[in-house]
């Protein structure tokens, strides 16, 4: 408070950002978010998140991208303290979920880099995440499938992975038979 303080009695006036209210300008803001990190450029993206986070601290949408940036960045436990806050959020497309289990699963690589134990929580918990949004979209969401199985082949769940497995490929050639091109 005292560095604001002090700006105002220098003749400063702080006002909100008008084109936060704006919808027009927060969607070219999560394109521009997006995009940065599509190529590659989690920092900036993360700039940009953190500046308008501060004048919309509860946008779930700007706080799941500000998640995806310091992801990026290896920022992992930055990152999951934010996803954790989202989880008074909806998530019906498993988005943040899906963020939140990829986390866990760089944490559990970072870990078993360290040399340290404890790795198989983060694995046990990528995995949960992984299946849970598989099993909900009725084996529509590949990638979460995907990951699901690898990791139940890494925990030594074979047969589960081998199901899981099946279940994807079995998506995937009707969806492909369906005309589609989706790339999982």
């Amino acid at each position: 408070h005292a560095t604001l303080d002090g700006l105002r009695r220098l003749g400063y006036r702080l006002e909100r950002d008008p084109s936060v209210q704006n919808g027009e300008s927060r969607e070219r803001l999560l394109a521009e978010v997006d995009q940065l990190i599509a190529r590659g450029q989690p920092l900036p993206a993360y700039d940009l998140t953190k500046r308008w986070l501060a004048l919309a601290p509860r946008d779930p949408e700007l706080r799941l991208r500000n998640a995806r940036a310091l992801r990026r960045c290896g920022a992992l436990q930055r990152a999951l303290t934010v996803l954790e806050g989202l989880t008074d959020r909806p998530d019906d497309d498993g988005e943040r979920r899906g963020l939140l289990a990829a986390v866990y699963k760089e944490l559990f690589v970072r870990t078993l880099r360290h040399g340290g134990v404890r790795g198989g929580e983060h694995l046990e918990r990528a995995y949960g995440l992984y299946r849970q949004v598989f099993d909900e979209s009725n084996s529509v969401k590949y990638w979460h499938g995907i990951n699901a199985a690898t990791l139940a082949f890494l925990l030594g769940r074979e047969e589960d992975a081998r199901r899981l497995a099946e279940q994807v490929a079995q998506a995937c050639g009707e969806s492909q038979a369906a005309g589609s091109d989706e790339y999982w």
